[in-house]
């Protein structure tokens, strides 16, 4: 195999491998989400949004074991609950990540 050809096939296989992972992870934290979600009222309170910050630092995702680690949870928190009622909802983590 020439080398011209390798490089562009080498780097789909990356962009590939990048965009499944991503897709893996939007999976877990979306499960995460409902497990931590014990009344299942579709947002999390600051306890049930430990519990979440804890699976997804246990799965490695994002920054939740930076927020673990320094125990930053209600900083990360304040950062998400973008209204200030108390709950943080799938919106709320979505129009975070959009405006990173």
């Amino acid at each position: 195999m020439r080398i011209s050809t390798f490089i562009p096939i080498s780097m789909t296989a990356i962009i590939l491998a990048a965009t499944a992972n991503a897709q893996d992870n939007r999976s877990l934290v979306r499960e995460n989400f409902q497990q931590a979600d014990a009344n299942d009222d579709d947002k999390l309170s600051r306890s049930e949004f430990r519990v979440f910050i804890n699976e997804n630092a246990k799965d490695e995702i994002g920054r939740a074991s930076t927020v673990k680690r320094f125990g930053a949870y209600d900083r990360a928190f304040a950062r998400l609950d973008a209204n200030e009622d108390g709950f943080v909802t799938t919106a709320e983590m979505r129009s975070a990540r959009s405006n990173r």
